[in-house]
């Protein structure tokens, strides 16, 4: 069976990914997508069921980036 698409969008705020050399680093069970633009990202084929999404901004050294909003996380459920 197909699963579903998912899109996940995010946005930077008080900075520039470029200018910064920051990165936004999507994760989904063992998948990792690297982020250097503020564009959706389109994941495809998610079986049924709860995912973990998280996403943190990333310095250029890999270290997540200072500050509250710097890691989220958000379960979905696909039916």
């Amino acid at each position: 069976t197909e699963g579903e698409d998912v899109i996940v969008d995010f946005s930077v705020v008080g900075g520039d990914m470029l200018m910064d050399q920051l990165k936004v680093v999507v994760k989904l069970g063992s998948q990792e997508f690297e982020m250097s633009d503020m564009v959706p990202l389109s994941i495809s084929n998610l079986p049924k069921g709860e995912h973990l999404i998280q996403l943190e901004l990333r310095k250029q050294d890999g270290k997540v980036f200072d500050g509250p909003f710097s890691s989220v996380q958000k379960s979905i459920l696909i039916q």
